[in-house]
């Protein structure tokens, strides 16, 4: 699964998005690649009973964390959670 979009990780495709992913269907030897939708990703996955894969315990967002607000008040918020 591969997200894609302008902005902060799930604004709208790009044509140029759209461009590439669509010239990368045509190469050959490339992956099976189709538009689709968390939930069906996960639910196939889930479905896959022969697959043997980890269970991920800690932080996966190493290299920026707490990026996914701007907004002020929310991360004020966390910091203060953060303090004993």
């Amino acid at each position: 699964m591969a997200y894609y979009g302008a902005g902060d990780h799930g604004g709208g495709a790009t044509k140029e998005n759209i461009r590439s992913i669509e010239e990368l269907k045509t190469e050959k030897g490339s992956p099976v690649i189709l538009y689709s939708t968390p939930d069906r990703y996960f639910k196939e996955i889930r479905e896959m009973k022969n697959l043997n894969l980890p269970a991920v315990k800690d932080d996966l967002q190493h290299h920026a964390v707490g990026c996914y607000t701007a907004e002020s008040e929310i991360k004020k918020g966390n910091r203060s959670s953060e303090q004993p």
